[in-house]
């Protein structure tokens, strides 16, 4: 799993399942088989540079994107100074004027939608470097130059004060011409520097994302509803960015088909914005379905992206879900060899919701031995809260007709008085820390992960659980038939104490509880398997019970174990509580709320800048209908986090509105769960660079 999203593709097993488990809630509306046509909603543009310097006289290259139209046209004009052409060339004043900074602003000719970016002139440098600013999209090439006085020369070339750049970067040859890296580097802009003799001088270069930027292989999984009401696939596909298309199979369970669709053939094509947004278009042969994604990828400093999350984006269905750049060298049976955590949600055989968690060892060579694993189980509030299930054991093997995928089949067996019987599923290796898993018989309706876990039996002890978490839970309150949504944080003694946090709940926005105390309590670590049981968290006069599985990634997967709440969910170590500031993929995924529950998942791109400053734009399946590029609007709002990490932020376009507690990790990972009574759903920001 890639770091960079300090856990993210754990959240949308949290979230993204929980979809599904709560379509079982009594209301919860299933797909409508003609839903009404797309919702168009004007966004704003967004500007490449969007702050940079550029000297007296000097040239930068500004480009515009209109999220949701980009074959958009635009004028351009400037306020402060200098003059821009019809293409967005601007040209600086021959002296700084008072104030430095002037305004570009792009209009697009249709919708008048505008964006600006900022530019601060300097005096001139000692090197006139040509263009002063310019975007650049992400493994394409850029020729600079340079001259002293007027006279041109060959300068010594530097990217982020390296000599020829780097891989992060970008690399530039002798002769000025740069090569952007696949994705933008951290903070989505470089310097461009030439040195001739004493002299230098800069140029401020921006990466945008490309079609480059998704390449090679990914495992890609996502969970949701369509109009039988419950709908899981996963997969891999390659991403030839040369085409822009896509190649590969998926394992497709829908309760609409008799029996799931087992590696089926996918195709299609994709395209990737400048923000990081993208769109993909699939054909699943087998079945004779189409697909469309709408995606958020995230950088991977030096190369593709590593890992975005996606949502189902067409009239037939919807589901969040995570793609991650799989590992050619670990897609083998000897890659999936170590302990790993699991979770598992869906639906039992009466469709009831059903969430297992639990952990397992499995050998390298396709067995899951008995006595080396553990499971909680939690089948519409029958659960193991008492007593975990220890007869879990299993078998495994890779797809031989598929080498090349990562999939195989796996078993899994156990006696529990639970939910005996063996369950058969396909995976998907993304590397031997992580697979992608969906079930492929027709008992229950379950899809999960697994993700390694410390080979450390016989000696787990209660430090296992130490320091301050952020957590979130999605599923069902079973007793009311209502969707659940819970989220928080906790601090862990190390020593079997809970000894605070906060904690928020929303059972089906009729009943929301915010911001409650949590006082102690207590857990214990199994010392065998390292099973954290005896977990409990109070808030007032509530206690809510739960077991948990560590990472070797630090992520703790939570199952809750209560008569009458079934849900799972994440906690993962913070390690701030700093104000979220920067580019962020954004998904928030569950069940509206109006005259009935109604599946909704939500896909976007966030950039919170300095002073508050928040713009964007959401892409929304609602029930089927879809609302694209639907641009951010006064309202949106990320408050000052309190010292426990936990703050309040509303993501507002001129159609919904999403008011949300959200919870620090760190720099990188934010995890939110609506706070009102017009949706009940998880969601997280991912930083993007």
């Amino acid at each position: 799993m890639t770091r960079r999203m300090g856990g993210i593709c754990w959240l949308a097993v949290a979230g993204a399942l929980a979809v599904f488990t709560q379509a079982a809630c009594t209301g919860v509306k299933k797909l409508p088989p003609s839903p009404p046509p797309p919702v168009v909603v004007p966004s704003a543009v967004q500007v490449f540079p969007g702050t940079t310097s550029v000297p007296v006289n000097g040239t930068a290259q500004f480009t515009a994107f209109l999220p949701g139209k980009p074959s958009a046209t635009f004028t351009w004009s400037v306020s402060g100074g200098g003059t821009i052409s019809a293409a967005g060339l601007y040209t600086a004043p021959a002296a700084v004027p008072n104030p430095a900074t002037v305004t570009i602003t792009a209009t697009d000719s249709a919708s008048s939608a505008t964006g600006t970016a900022t530019a601060n002139i300097t005096a001139a440098q000692g090197v006139a470097v040509s263009p002063a600013a310019i975007a650049v999209p992400a493994g394409m090439t850029q020729l600079f130059s340079a001259t002293v006085g007027g006279n041109p020369v060959t300068p010594t070339w530097q990217v982020n004060g390296v000599t020829g750049g780097d891989s992060i970067h970008g690399t530039i040859a002798a002769n000025g011409t740069y090569t952007a890296p696949p994705t933008p580097p951290p903070g989505g802009t470089t310097t461009i520097t030439a040195i001739s003799g004493a002299n230098s001088g800069t140029a401020t270069l921006a990466v945008e994302f490309s079609n480059r930027s998704l390449s090679g292989r990914y495992a890609f999984s996502y969970a949701g509803a369509d109009s039988s009401g419950a709908l899981a696939v996963v997969g891999s596909f390659t991403a030839t960015s040369a085409t822009a298309t896509i190649s590969g199979m998926e394992d497709y369970n829908s309760k609409k088909l008799a029996s799931p669709s087992q590696a089926g053939g996918i195709s299609g094509s994709y395209t990737v914005y400048p923000d990081g947004s993208g769109s993909a278009t699939v054909t699943n042969a087998l079945i004779s379905a189409t697909e469309t994604w709408q995606f958020t990828l995230t950088s991977s400093p030096g190369a593709a992206a590593g890992q975005g999350w996606l949502i189902r984006f067409d009239t037939s269905g919807t589901g969040s879900g995570t793609l991650e750049q799989q590992d050619a060298t670990q897609l083998t049976l000897s890659a999936f060899a170590q302990n790993y955590v699991f979770s598992l949600a869906g639906l039992d055989a009466s469709k009831k919701p059903l969430q297992i968690a639990g952990k397992f060892q499995a050998d390298g060579l396709g067995t899951i031995p008995v006595n080396y694993a553990v499971e909680d189980i939690n089948d519409a509030g029958t659960n193991t809260q008492t007593a975990p299930d220890k007869s879990l054991y299993g078998d495994y093997a890779m797809d031989a007709a598929h080498p090349l995928s990562g999939r195989g089949t796996l078993h899994l067996t156990n006696s529990s008085t639970q939910l005996p019987g063996t369950f058969t599923f396909s995976f998907y290796i993304v590397n031997h820390t992580h697979l992608k898993v969906v079930e492929t018989d027709t008992s229950q309706f379950l899809a999960g992960d697994f993700f390694s876990a410390p080979n450390t039996n016989g000696s787990f002890s209660n430090s296992l659980l130490n320091g301050k978490y952020a957590f979130v839970l999605g599923g069902s309150n079973v007793q009311q038939s209502l969707p659940y949504a819970a989220g928080g944080v906790w601090v862990a003694s190390g020593v079997g104490g809970i000894t605070g946090g906060v904690l928020d709940t929303n059972q089906g926005g009729v009943t929301v509880q915010l911001n409650q105390s949590l006082t102690s309590s207590s857990y214990s670590v199994d010392s065998n398997l390292g099973r954290i049981g005896s977990f409990t968290l109070v808030a007032g006069t509530t206690t809510y019970n739960f077991a948990a599985y560590a990472a070797s990634s630090g992520a703790i997967e939570i199952i809750e174990l209560d008569p009458h709440i079934v849900a799972g969910g994440v906690a993962l170590p913070q390690s701030s509580t700093a104000q979220p500031q920067g580019s962020f993929a954004l998904n928030f995924t569950g069940l509206g709320n109006s005259s009935g529950y109604f599946p909704q998942d939500v896909a976007g791109q966030i950039t919170a800048g300095a002073g508050g400053a928040v713009s964007g734009s959401l892409y929304i399946n609602s029930n089927g209908t879809l609302t694209s590029a639907a641009a951010f609007v006064s309202g949106t709002t990320i408050g000052a986090p309190a010292s426990n990490g936990r703050g309040t932020a509303t993501v507002k376009t001129s159609g919904f509105s999403f008011p949300v507690a959200y919870y620090t990790v760190d720099g990188n990972t934010v995890l939110m769960v609506e706070t009102d009574s017009a949706r009940v759903l998880t969601g997280a920001f991912g930083k993007q660079f």
